[in-house]
């Protein structure tokens, strides 16, 4: 054996990627472009292999208000609220009543009774929370709310009043209503959704949840 030494072999350098031999005049942008699609080709085989698309992703939305966003449904009584960050209050010693707006944001029409998140068209509820802390020691009191669907292109409007009846307490007095005059409406079709509530002597309303059950886009996959 001679002493002179081996010749060197290139290495397979990593920035290369494995498998992939440079090619004189290869820039980096070229290989890197390789690897991508390669990339992709793996998890395409991946996802069509082993996932399979299952249907509809239908579910729940939630959106929740402060009854701050509410005012006086007469501008001559804002001396008679107390609003602060978490609610409106009815400091006066007569019935007053507020004016809310929700959030019509579906794009499908809703379905009242159809409450099981399996078809497009879902139902429409809506939480509504009271303070009932201050009022006086004895007797029962009760809220009045009036939903609104006014339909903005043709001025048609409907309503529907529920009550809740409450002593003096503190703890929130909740309420879940299923407005029917809801059924059927349409964001689509320029329909809005609001009310207005009589609030008793010292009742605060806090503020609502609105629960849709619709469907929400795209499509859920299982393995």
């Amino acid at each position: 054996m001679s002493g002179s030494s081996p010749t060197p072999r290139k290495a397979n350098h990593p920035r290369n990627g494995a498998g992939l031999t440079p090619i004189s005049g290869e820039t980096d942008m070229l290989r890197i472009s390789k690897r991508t699609a390669l990339l992709a080709s793996l998890l395409g085989l991946a996802f069509g292999s082993g996932m399979a698309q299952a249907g509809n992703n239908y579910g729940v939305t939630l959106n929740t208000f402060t009854g701050a966003q509410c005012q006086p449904s007469t501008g001559t009584q804002w001396g008679d609220f107390l609003v602060n960050p978490d609610g409106i209050r009815n400091i006066s010693t007569s019935n007053r009543y507020i004016s809310c707006t929700g959030l019509a944001n579906w794009t499908v029409p809703t379905a009242q009774g159809d409450a099981d998140v399996t078809t497009p068209s879902g139902e429409f509820n809506i939480w509504m929370s009271f303070d009932y802390s201050t009022v006086a020691a004895t007797g029962s009191f009760t809220t009045n709310c009036t939903f609104f669907r006014r339909n903005m292109s043709t001025g048609v409007s409907q309503s529907a009043t529920i009550g809740v009846t409450s002593g003096k307490t503190t703890t929130p007095v909740l309420q879940l209503f299923t407005p029917s005059v809801y059924d059927g409406t349409n964001p689509n079709n320029w329909e809005g959704i609001s009310f207005n509530c009589r609030l008793p002597p010292q009742v605060k309303f806090l503020g609502f949840t609105q629960v849709n059950r619709s469907s929400e886009g795209g499509y859920y996959y299982t393995p």
